[in-house]
Parts: structure tokens; C-alpha cells; sequence
């Protein structure tokens, strides 16, 4: 599935186990600094407020926020997604 028009160049995929999860990590990712859009019943595209950092810097805060947000939500699991 490509990115809908106007996604910006260090979007990232994060797949979420459980959908009814993902109002409250949209919001998380938000307060975080990110820009989330909805692709997918499950799925999102995020992407960094415009910084200078490194796409592999990014990667690796995003799965740290990650990370985080799954520790107050032990029955839900949020990965990245390989860029196909």
C-alpha cells in the first residue's frame, strides 16, 4: 500500500495489535512530537514534527515511544513496519 499524497519522506508504518487501541496511540505519539494519519483499520502512518535527525534516529524514538505506550497498554502490541 503506498502513503497517501503528502505523507512526509520519514513516515513510518506501525501496525497495532488490537484497533480499539488506536484513538489512545494516536494520542501518545501526538504528545510525543508525532504526526500520526490513519491507513488501516489497524495501521498508521507516523511521522516526526520536521527535526534534523537521521531516519534511523527516528526509527529508533519512535520504537522507544513505542515501547512506552505498551507498557501502560500490556494487552496491545504496536510495531513498525518494514517499508515495502
Amino acid at each position: 500500500m503506498n502513503p497517501p499524497p503528502g505523507t512526509p519522506a520519514a513516515a513510518m508504518r506501525v501496525q497495532l495489535s488490537n484497533e480499539a487501541y488506536l484513538g489512545e496511540l494516536i494520542a501518545f505519539l501526538e504528545r510525543a512530537g508525532y504526526r500520526s494519519q490513519r491507513v488501516g483499520a489497524s495501521e498508521i502512518l507516523v511521522s516526526p514534527n520536521p527535526t534534523s535527525k537521521r531516519l534511523e534516529e527516528l526509527r529508533l524514538d519512535l520504537d522507544l515511544q513505542l515501547r512506552a505506550w505498551e507498557i501502560a497498554h500490556p494487552d496491545a502490541h504496536a510495531r513498525q513496519r518494514p517499508e515495502a
